[in-house]
């Protein structure tokens, strides 16, 4: 996993350390953690997202649709 792809998942305060080889995860609305090598928010943090129920994309957990996919309707 990327920086980029952890701050799409609402992980807005990851950040890397030693030489950007060392991903730190953090979320500035709950207690972020990692398990078994997968980031999770706290249950009901508002930066919490899912996929887009049409692409897949990653979207605030109040959306259904990405902002591309919901033009199309």
């Amino acid at each position: 996993m990327t920086l980029d792809q952890l701050r799409a998942l609402g992980f807005d305060r990851s950040h890397t350390v030693c030489e950007s080889t060392v991903l730190v995860v953090d979320c500035s609305q709950c207690k972020a953690v990692t398990v078994q090598g997968h980031p999770i928010h706290e249950r009901g943090c508002p930066n919490e997202t899912h996929e887009c129920a049409e692409c897949g994309a990653p979207v605030s957990k109040r959306q259904r649709l990405c902002p591309d996919c919901g033009e199309c309707l």
